[in-house]
């Protein structure tokens, strides 16, 4: 699989190009160019979206993530990471979920993600906080220390496991989609996991490379 970035705001859209410096404005064709920006180097994604923050193209200034900014601030921008996949990936498990609850640390803010590859992991929330990691597709609430949300409890709560499993294949479909990474659910989500399984299997019949 190979990463692409994207700036973004509503109606806009650029997307970098190969010299790693220019940006490309896409209207209504998202297909990729053989100009665009490709790599499987997740170092260099970061680097690269670590060190964009104001960029000008044609002319225009951008701020680019800006703390302060909001969604539809004509002067902001919003970085985003796609995937281009050369074959479909694994569906995700309710039972690997289940494992990753149950060895779960409770004495930590656990943040549980969908990872690039379908898999469930807990990673520390304080790491999260320095890098937009491209290999995270999906970011559930972070599990509060102390509140088992994490462990043999929390993993036999069907309640909660369905819960958490329903929003990640909701994501996971969506992802599948569009391509975009580092979405984030902070509120349960009320959909149905054997129609979102569903979809997905439809998805893997007709699935094309990129």
């Amino acid at each position: 699989m190979e990463f692409y970035i994207q700036l973004e705001n509503i109606g806009t859209y650029f997307r970098l190009q190969d010299d790693k410096k220019t940006w490309r404005l896409i209207s209504k064709d998202f297909s990729l160019l053989k100009e665009d920006y490709l790599s499987s180097n997740i170092d260099e994604i970061i680097r690269l979206q670590e060190i964009n923050k104001e960029v000008e193209i044609n002319g225009k200034k951008w701020r680019i993530n800006p703390k302060s900014g909001r969604i539809g601030d004509p002067q902001n921008l919003f970085s985003s990471v796609y995937i281009k996949r050369n074959s479909f990936p694994l569906i995700p498990d309710k039972e690997q979920l289940i494992s990753t609850i149950w060895n779960g640390n409770d004495d930590i803010n656990n943040s549980l993600i969908l990872n690039v590859n379908g898999s469930f992991e807990l990673r520390n929330f304080y790491d999260l906080l320095e890098v937009d990691d491209p290999t995270i597709i999906y970011r559930y609430e972070t599990f509060i220390a102390g509140n088992d949300y994490v462990g043999e409890e929390a993993a036999k709560d069907e309640h909660l496991i369905n819960s958490i499993f329903t929003s990640a294949l909701k994501h996971w479909l969506a992802h599948l989609s569009s391509g975009r990474t580092n979405s984030y659910m902070d509120e349960s989500f009320g959909g149905n996991s054997i129609s979102l399984l569903e979809d997905i299997k439809k998805l893997k019949l007709s699935w094309k490379s990129g």
